[in-house]
């Protein structure tokens, strides 16, 4: 919900923005600012869909974006934790494999999970390979 709220008051600020007078110049960028917080708050609407009704309407269109949603969910879910979540540098948004909404939030719903369970252990996140489609795995790493 967090990440649907952060999106939506994005993208209503960039076009506020777009309103203030002397702005004309980077209209443009306002303009891409405000259409990626809508792209946010609509992958954090589909996963919260994918959670809920994991067998519901098959969700076949793939997005890069959902493996960063993820990732960036799970390390600020750890945090807030007081968990330390290692991210490897390969999970940024241009280079995350895409997916599907439906295989992102299985990769969430395990994700809280171990966050939860891991105790005092070290976690790591990494990218994976599940039923041929690229998911993430969190390895807790145990003496």
């Amino acid at each position: 919900m967090h990440r649907l709220n952060g999106g939506l008051n994005n993208a209503a600020i960039a076009f506020e923005l777009l309103h203030v007078e002397g702005m004309a110049a980077a209209a443009d960028q306002i303009l891409k600012a405000g259409m990626a917080g809508v792209a946010q708050a609509s992958r954090a609407v589909q996963l919260i869909d994918a959670v809920l009704r994991p067998t519901g309407a098959s969700r076949t269109r793939k997005d890069p974006f959902y493996l960063s949603d993820v990732s960036e969910i799970l390390r600020q879910h750890a945090t807030r934790s007081g968990r330390k979540l290692r991210v490897g540098p390969d999970m940024s948004e241009e280079s995350s494999a895409s997916t599907t909404a439906n295989v992102a939030a299985a990769s969430l719903t395990r994700g809280m999970a171990l966050i939860a369970d891991a105790g005092e252990a070290p976690l790591d996140l990494i990218n994976t390979v599940e039923d041929n489609e690229p998911a993430l795995v969190i390895v807790v790493e145990h003496d």
